[in-house]
């Protein structure tokens, strides 16, 4: 169980930790590349104004479906070492 726990707390910072740093590298791209925030790509939309309105949203969609899955797949570990535990208590004659 510790060690789903452990795996559980890693998949959880791991994704804050990219959350984090993806979100917070919008305003520092516009404050330290000006490429970022000043240059048209395609009628008068900017990398930035085109990674908000549209990619940052792909992006936490997919982290998202990502995280769920992983969390999923370790919620179904844990609930497979519970049944297996009631498994072995109940062969064992429910002995508490």
């Amino acid at each position: 169980v510790d060690a789903v726990f452990r795996a559980q707390r890693k998949l959880s910072f791991t994704y804050g930790a990219i959350f984090f740093g993806v979100t917070l590298g919008i305003p520092a791209g516009s404050v330290w590349v000006e490429s970022w925030y000043a240059t048209p790509i395609w009628g008068g939309f900017t990398p930035n104004y085109l990674f908000v309105s549209l990619i940052y949203f792909l992006f936490l969609w997919t982290m998202a479906w990502t995280y769920s899955k992983q969390a999923d797949g370790l919620d179904d570990k844990l609930n497979a070492m519970a049944d297996a535990a009631e498994a072995e208590l109940r062969k064992n004659g429910g002995a508490s």
